[in-house]
């Protein structure tokens, strides 16, 4: 299951959300290839497939015996020119084992317009998680560049 949920503080174009899902067995669409990523990557950034080959979502998007949640804001500046959206998730094996251990993090993404073709995203995570009774931290940063035709 999905649920999805936003909303606008008074007076404002800013917009807060908040995203949670619960897998069931091991669910993956038949029209995925590996490099699209996960289905649960709509959850959030930290959910969100990286784009670059297959390099993995700092949360894990893979939809097996597990739950999870992201909620996030995001702020619109210089008439919406420029968006800050910070976010905050986690995710939870359900006991069925493989690489769902439980994991936590935090996630930014500063997306800058310059002209009226081309975009910059600087995006950046933190995550930590336990496996096999271990702490592992994870950081990344990624800087893209995005020009529309």
């Amino acid at each position: 299951g999905f649920v999805e949920f936003s909303k606008s503080p008074y007076h404002s174009n800013n917009l807060m959300y908040a995203n949670a899902f619960w897998a069931v067995d091991d669910f993956t669409s038949a029209a995925r290839g590996p490099d699209a990523g996960g289905p649960l990557g709509r959850v959030g950034l930290l959910f969100a497939a990286r784009g670059i080959g297959r390099y993995p979502a700092p949360l894990s998007n893979a939809a097996g015996d597990a739950f999870g949640a992201a909620f996030g804001y995001q702020m619109f500046f210089d008439q919406t020119r420029r968006q800050l959206i910070v976010e905050t998730g986690g995710r939870f094996d359900r006991g069925s084992g493989g690489d769902n251990d439980p994991a936590g993090g935090l996630g930014l993404r500063l997306r800058q317009a310059v002209g009226r073709r081309m975009i910059i995203d600087l995006d950046g995570f933190l995550v930590g998680s336990r496996m096999n009774g271990d702490s592992l931290t994870d950081t990344g940063a990624r800087l893209e560049l995005l020009w529309k035709l």
